[in-house]
């Protein structure tokens, strides 16, 4: 079985979400900033990531140190400080921006 990469469905969604977002981000400013916050991969108790260490700790590990140059997984902690800092005054100039909070791993495609 493969770590990745996502059904082709879900990616052709993704873009589809990040395009419709860009799109309403011009009709809604100044009053609403839309923006995409897009997860690289995150690991937490029960989710995807922890059940794939769990059937194949190597497998997964080698993934992430070959494919993530932070060479580690994200946490909760690091998708809410962005979408914190984005609700804030100090992201007052972010609109219609897609956020990748990946660790570098789409810098590396």
């Amino acid at each position: 079985s493969q770590v990745l990469p996502a059904p082709m469905p879900y990616s052709v969604a993704k873009v589809a979400l990040n395009t419709f977002a860009k799109v309403i981000s011009k009709d809604l400013a100044p009053q609403v900033r839309v923006n995409v916050v897009s997860p690289g991969n995150i690991i937490f108790d029960g989710g995807t990531w922890d059940e794939k260490l769990s059937s194949n700790r190597k497998e997964v590990e080698e993934y992430i140190n070959n494919n993530v140059p932070m060479k580690s997984f994200g946490l909760p902690e690091d998708i809410a400080n962005t979408i914190i800092f984005l609700s804030s005054s100090e992201g007052k100039f972010i609109c219609g921006s897609n956020i990748i909070v990946d660790g570098g791993q789409n810098s590396s495609f």
